[in-house]
């Protein structure tokens, strides 16, 4: 490229200038003030934290928020370039929402020099704190496998820290729907509630969210527990996967996670349209489960262009989804 290309290229953005990293005492010197651990706070409060950020450079340098820990941090800078040899400020606020133990939060700033090319240098400035609740949670969170079509449970316990009554209302779980919430446990006076939640699941995927619920208690209003369910399908299919390569009829084995799935495979459907396919009986695995061999139509047949996939679901009779093929065309070679 010539000199005169490079220039053109610049002008035009097509070239982005070298940017060279630095360490942060040399861009800007970032003086914490305050404690680094705030303690134990009351839900609902802020913890706030103060920061000076000096710049002993004979240029300006620009400073920005660049990342977060938390929806829950705010962020007051007082400038955003800070002049040579000048200084600016830095607050962040953290709005205890609960959690388990000591929690640390803030934010993470970026310094970039006004010169050409800039040099580029990074800092964190953050708070650590511990949720002073009125009572605990077990679990703290809840991970969960399931089986579609399986009834199955979540049960957390809440336990005040001191003797009293504890009242427990609004609970929900944005994971589930409202009716889920089977029982609050417990009398009123008791130290300890149980709460329980039943969902029986109807297909296969990830779900994460939250379990929130109120209490009386005015040092710890509401919790939120965080909630990760992965819910895997009611029958296994091997493969799981098919690259199409041949024009030979495509033939999976199915076979239920339990002995007492009854169900049988009724339809199979390739992206939301039924395709015609060989249902057969197989003799039970080890474990007693059912199984079942399907037979699809040869590639030519099935409604899915080259260089594209599709999934292929097998239904059994009440619509229920039993489990999931990825059918895979490969990209036909073009003719050298």
């Amino acid at each position: 490229m010539t000199t005169f290309a490079l220039l053109c290229a610049l002008l035009m953005g097509m070239v982005q200038p070298v940017v060279t990293p630095a360490p942060p005492g040399e861009l800007a010197h970032v003086v914490l003030l305050g404690d680094d651990d705030a303690g134990p706070v009351q839900i609902g409060q802020s913890v706030d934290r103060r920061a000076t950020l000096r710049n002993p450079l004979d240029c300006p340098v620009r400073v920005r928020v660049v990342r977060s820990t938390c929806s829950c941090v705010s962020t007051d800078l007082s400038a955003d370039v800070i002049p040579p040899h000048g200084e600016s400020s830095c607050e962040i606020h953290v709005a205890v929402t609960g959690g388990v133990g000591q929690q640390r939060h803030g934010v993470e700033l970026e310094f970039t020099t006004v010169e050409s090319p800039p040099r580029v240098a990074k800092a964190t400035v953050t708070v650590a704190y511990t949720p002073d609740r009125a009572f605990d949670v077990r679990p703290s969170s809840v991970r969960a496998t399931w089986i579609a079509g399986e009834p199955s449970a979540i049960e957390l316990f809440v336990t005040r820290r001191t003797p009293g009554a504890l009242s427990v209302s609004r609970a929900e779980c944005d994971v589930f729907s409202p009716a889920s919430l089977v029982a609050v446990l417990g009398k009123p006076q008791s130290v300890t509630r149980s709460l329980v939640w039943a969902h029986t699941p109807s297909a296969a995927g990830l779900a994460a969210g939250f379990i929130t619920f109120d209490t009386d208690s005015a040092r710890t209003p509401s919790l939120a527990v965080p909630i990760a369910v992965r819910v895997l399908p009611a029958w296994t299919a091997s493969p799981a996967g098919v690259v199409v390569n041949t024009r030979a009829p495509l033939s999976v084995v199915l076979r239920a996670r339990r002995p007492d799935d009854k169900r049988v495979p009724a339809s199979v459907h390739l992206d939301g349209r039924a395709i015609e396919a060989e249902i057969r009986p197989l003799a039970m695995d080890a474990s007693g489960c059912p199984q079942f061999a399907i037979s699809l139509p040869p590639p030519p047949s099935l409604p899915i262009p080259l260089g594209r996939h599709g999934w292929v679901r097998i239904r059994a009779g009440d619509g229920s989804e039993l489990s999931r093929v990825l059918i895979a065309f490969p990209v036909p070679l073009a003719p050298e």
